[in-house]
């Protein structure tokens, strides 16, 4: 985004750059002037050149401050968000593979003297079981 306006002295700009001025390295505000008359300002808070000089200087200054205003790299996000409700008919999942380990076939419910046998081994070692 730039703007310009006239003043005494000859015409300004405000530019906002999107790439700005490395915050770490550089102190609030930077001012350069040169010996032909030319007085930039940069603000890092801002994001802002501030440039003073003639209207022929702002022709040729014009090229190097545009290069400058760069609009920074954006990135698509795809996303999708789903409803899902559990309504019990599905029996997949842990309770299902480790009653599959107590039954006699996968995913048989366990039936009179498997009913108190635990099965620790299904979940690892470590004092973890399953009753």
């Amino acid at each position: 985004m730039t703007g310009t306006g006239q003043g005494a002295g000859g015409s300004g700009v405000g530019l906002t750059s999107a790439q700005g001025l490395n915050p770490l390295s550089t102190p609030a505000r930077i001012s350069v002037s040169t010996a032909n008359g030319i007085h930039i300002t940069a603000i890092r808070d801002s994001n802002q050149l501030l440039v003073r000089c003639s209207e022929s200087q702002w022709q040729d200054l014009l090229p190097a401050i545009q290069s400058l205003d760069v609009a920074p790299l954006e990135v698509e996000i795809q996303t999708r968000i789903l409803e899902v409700e559990l309504t019990g008919n599905l029996q997949y999942g842990v309770q299902w593979y480790l009653g599959g380990l107590v039954g006699t076939q996968p995913g048989s419910p366990p039936t009179g003297s498997q009913l108190g046998r635990q099965h620790s081994a299904a979940l690892g070692f470590g004092g973890a079981a399953y009753n």
